[in-house]
């Protein structure tokens, strides 16, 4: 009975073990991502406004190595009563 239990419990591992494979990991794996900022300040008579928009994809060329791009907005304002002291969009 005892070797019964026991080349049963073998064989379940058995076939339960897996070879080690050669993990890819995320190689060749895509993402998209993005970015979003918004950010307002008043100090005074002075207000700033900040915006900034940044749309990411890339791709893994190894597990652990990604390589993707990004294009993006940028507005940089400042204001006072004056009128418009700064505007800048990239």
């Amino acid at each position: 009975m005892k070797k019964i239990v026991a080349l049963i419990s073998i064989a379940l591992i058995g076939l339960t073990a897996k070879a080690q494979e050669v993990n890819q990991g995320l190689k060749g794996a895509w993402f998209a991502t993005s970015q979003f900022g918004y950010q307002q300040t008043k100090t005074a008579d002075v207000k700033n406004t900040n915006l900034s928009v940044l749309p990411i994809v890339g791709t893994f060329v190894t597990p652990s190595v990604a390589v993707g791009a990004g294009f993006g907005y940028i507005n940089i304002k400042a204001d006072s009563d004056k009128g418009t002291a700064a505007k800048t969009d990239l």
